[in-house]
């Protein structure tokens, strides 16, 4: 067989990006299905235990802002590759052994920081290899795929595991999810193997306009900008997926048990993400055709009306809560694809990696503190306070984005897109 053609390379190395993304991600919700039986199991609370996300999040924002702008340098020298199997072998290790070595908070800790180094090292370098060799007019959908595999992986995350723990335990499901996550490093492999060795430029990318360069670390105002909305998106996005199996178990709990209890809620939260899943694709690809701010706002006004429902949602009757939870999963993470296609539009091309570090950096800065802050109000003013401060991160954005709008910033990445 000849070398692949172009766009079937593409092809292949999308997939291979997502496979690799995909297993990478397998233990990252099997947290999430297990914490109330941890919590119970070694006597900690909600705000103790939210720990636990603040700290894998640390580990990402650490190691993506790393391996991204390592990504500026090796461009800079003309260099395409980047050793994206890596840091999937960090992830996959640190999550088969978290079941095994965890015994109380800080040693959960310790393992969960190395499973967000991993996640770092893929997902937004990952994202940076497609976004330079993506044509412009395809962005949107192929960025979209890729998010979508992220949120495909949450889904089968907590679906796999809620299924799991009531037959083995929460140590065993773990453990599964674990050595299921070494398809990671093999498919990062392959997404070495095919990337060129060199980057070309493409005309498009050559011809476009360059914003002007700003001194030191700062990004430009629109990557701030979009940024910054990202950042509301996600205290709100990890806010509820974070605490909505706890939170449904809590509530569940009284008819059936915690166990059972806890595998109806991950089964309930499983269906939401992989709603998102589904969503995210047509979201990224209609803001190819309606614009970037323009079908976000609209994805943020109706995610953060179901999010500040779900806190009061528990003891509804289930079909009226299906309904609030359908309606939750296709808003809440379609426009996840938006925002990182929006920094690789406003970026300069030679500073690509210290963009989107800033994004990561803001973006899962709020990840990280959002469960934390919000299982502290939890402990204090219930669910129905913590739910509503999970939707004051879309609100927050939606302001941001009004900015964004008034000061004539670009929807699209082609403004006849649009108009097609």
């Amino acid at each position: 067989m000849g070398e692949p053609r172009p766009d079937d390379r593409l092809i292949w190395i999308l997939l291979a990006a997502c496979v690799t993304l995909v297993g990478t991600l397998l233990t990252q919700s099997s947290l999430n299905v297990v914490l109330p039986v941890m919590e119970r199991e070694w006597g900690v609370s909600h705000g103790t235990s939210g720990t636990l996300f603040a700290v894998y999040q640390a580990g990402y924002i650490l190691a993506s802002a790393a391996f991204l702008l390592s990504m500026d340098r090796l461009r800079a020298r003309g260099a395409a590759g980047y050793p994206l199997w890596l840091p999937a072998l960090v992830a996959a290790a640190a999550g088969t052994a978290f079941p095994l070595l965890a015994g109380g908070v800080v040693s959960a800790g310790v393992l969960r920081f190395l499973a967000g180094v991993g996640l770092g090292g893929v997902y937004m370098p990952g994202l940076n290899l497609l976004a330079r060799q993506i044509p412009p007019e395809r962005r949107g959908r192929y960025v979209g795929l890729y998010v979508a595999s992220f949120i495909l992986a949450q889904g089968v995350s907590l679906a796999a595991t809620g299924s799991l723990v009531s037959r083995l335990g929460w140590r065993e499901s773990y453990l599964v999810m674990g050595l299921a996550s070494w398809v990671a490093p093999a498919a990062g492999l392959l997404v070495v193997r095919l990337l060129p060795a060199r980057e070309e430029v493409r005309p498009d990318a050559a011809a476009a306009p360059r914003p002007a360069r700003r001194s030191g670390w700062l990004p430009a105002s629109g990557v701030f900008a979009a940024s910054l909305v990202y950042a509301g998106h996600n205290w709100e996005l990890y806010g509820v997926r974070s605490w909505l199996t706890p939170y449904l178990a809590q509530a569940f709990e009284g008819s059936q048990g915690l166990t059972a209890a806890i595998t109806q809620a991950a089964w309930l939260n499983a269906g939401t993400v992989l709603l998102g899943a589904l969503s995210t694709g047509v979201g990224g690809a209609v803001s190819d055709r309606l614009g970037r701010i323009r079908t976000a706002a609209v994805l943020l006004v109706a995610s953060s009306v179901t999010t500040a429902l779900l806190g009061w949602s528990g003891h509804w009757p289930l079909s009226l809560l299906v309904t609030l939870l359908v309606l939750s999963g296709l808003s809440l993470n379609a426009d996840s694809p938006i925002y990182s296609t929006m920094v690789t539009e406003m970026a300069d091309p030679a500073r690509l990696g210290r963009a989107q570090a800033w994004q990561t950096v803001l973006g899962f800065g709020a990840a990280g503190i959002s469960p934390w802050v919000l299982g502290l109000v939890a402990d204090r003013w219930g669910w129905g306070v913590a739910f509503g401060g999970g939707a004051a991160g879309a609100w927050a954005g939606l302001v941001v984005l009004a900015r964004l709008a008034l000061a004539g910033a670009p929807t699209a990445v082609h403004p006849t897109a649009s108009r097609r």
